[in-house]
């Protein structure tokens, strides 16, 4: 996005030069390009031209695609939340494996000094 903003005029860097971002294939404007500022009024005057129909389809895609991510996003969790439940059943089989050696452990110990 910064390449559009713009850069240095030539080796003696007097005034700005601005390039436009490309709109379409043919209209691409090559860095050497000075742009003058009628250039970048009919850009400004084209980019303006955005009928109520253009932004209620911007706005219809930017929302699917919303909801879209947002879906994947709660996919995404109750896979999480089930790996999470998955390892707490594994902490507690693992915890209950350990606690019933201990008890046998301690249960042979004390029949050994009897």
């Amino acid at each position: 996005m910064d390449d559009y903003l713009h850069t240095p005029a030539g080796p003696e860097h007097g005034s700005p030069t601005f390039k436009m971002a490309p709109t379409s294939p043919s209209s691409t404007c090559s860095s050497a390009d000075n742009t003058t500022l009628a250039d970048i009024r009919a850009e400004l005057k084209r980019m303006s031209m955005v009928t109520k129909d253009d932004l209620n389809h911007l706005y219809s895609t930017l929302h699917e695609a919303i909801k879209t991510e947002v879906a994947g996003l709660k996919v995404d969790v109750k896979a999480q939340e089930a790996r999470i439940l998955n390892l707490e059943q594994k902490v507690q089989t693992t915890e209950d494996h350990s606690a019933a050696t201990d008890t046998a452990l301690k249960c042979q110990g004390a029949s050994s000094w009897l």
